[in-house]
């Protein structure tokens, strides 16, 4: 996760959760800080794919959700439009 803050330059990352097979108290928070500082940096964070049984847990982080990764790409693609980082 520490690694994924440090990333530059960004606009946008889409956190694909279609495969975690767990969630924990402890993942939520170290998500948390990892979302936090993404956002501080002005980076827009994005999650796709995520379970239902992960949706209670992952929803207290406020992120804008998608059940599938090519909508979020498409919502990506929008936002940095809008930007004027994409025509």
């Amino acid at each position: 996760m520490l690694e994924l803050t440090e990333i530059t330059p960004v606009e946008v990352v889409i956190l694909r959760m279609s495969r975690l097979s767990a969630v924990d108290a402890t993942g939520v928070v170290v998500l948390r800080d990892a979302v936090r500082r993404l956002e501080h940096r002005g980076v827009t964070v994005l999650v796709s794919g995520v379970r239902d049984e992960h949706r209670r847990a992952l929803g207290t982080l406020g992120l804008p959700a998608f059940e599938h990764t090519p909508d979020a790409i498409e919502h990506a693609r929008e936002h940095l439009r809008e930007r004027g980082v994409l025509p």
